[in-house]
């Protein structure tokens, strides 16, 4: 199905102006390539990272998941050589397969941005944050890109979203933020934001403080209802 980005379906402007988009799980499938990055981190140490840490990852920085997966592992959290190479290896992984986009992402950006503000709030690192951009040409497309370098406190803390309203000039209840974890979600209400939220990692019970949640941004239809009837 196709939208035109100017139309929008025939309605008028959305009652929500501003739109403020997680990175990791909402725009790219990236968290799968984190844990292969992080497992074979913790491998060459002669460890093993089981399954239930993907989920206990995102939405979450290097930093404080390698303090929880040190102290588990029986390893030093201070131990910096891990993050570098886990950095290093994830950057392999990207330069040998590319990076893959959330389903729906791209034409959901192309409906909203011709009329709306729009911001990225992600709690990756700016390097990552810039080269995401860079592959996909969506410099023009966000007017605030914000990372994790960004702030003082990372999500759950609520102020990357704070400041994300700000630099679009914006109240934050005038904002959806576009989520997939329950830790951005809480960052995102925390700021007074309605969420919409993407199953991409989670089941939708764990996202049940979202006011909408979706199996796919190509639901488009329902999105664009949802920011009609919250105002």
């Amino acid at each position: 199905m196709s939208y035109s980005p100017n139309g929008l379906r025939g309605r008028n402007a959305l009652a929500v102006p501003g739109w403020v988009f997680d990175l990791d799980g909402v725009l790219i499938d990236s968290e799968p390539i984190h844990m292969r990055a992080w497992r074979e981190a913790v491998r060459r140490r002669g460890k093993t990272l089981g399954d239930k840490w993907l989920r206990i990852g995102i939405g979450m920085t290097d930093g404080k998941f390698w303090t929880l997966a040190a102290e588990a592992l029986g390893l030093s959290p201070s131990d910096s050589s891990v993050l570098a190479d886990k950095h290093a290896i994830f950057q392999e992984i990207l330069d040998r397969e590319g990076l893959p986009l959330v389903e729906g992402a791209t034409e959901l950006l192309a409906c909203l941005q011709p009329r709306y503000p729009l911001a990225v709030a992600t709690s990756s690192h700016r390097a990552f944050l810039e080269d995401v951009l860079q592959r996909n040409g969506w410099r023009s497309v966000f007017r605030i890109a914000l990372s994790r370098d960004d702030v003082e406190h990372p999500k759950p803390d609520s102020e990357i979203y704070l400041k994300a309203a700000a630099g679009l000039g914006l109240h934050p209840s005038d904002c959806i933020a576009v989520e997939d974890s329950p830790t951005g979600l809480e960052a995102a209400r925390a700021a007074g934001m309605r969420v919409v939220a993407v199953t991409t990692n989670f089941p939708a019970a764990r996202l049940d403080k979202a006011g909408l949640i979706v199996d796919s941004l190509r639901d488009i239809d329902r999105i664009l209802r949802f920011a009609y009837s919250i105002h």
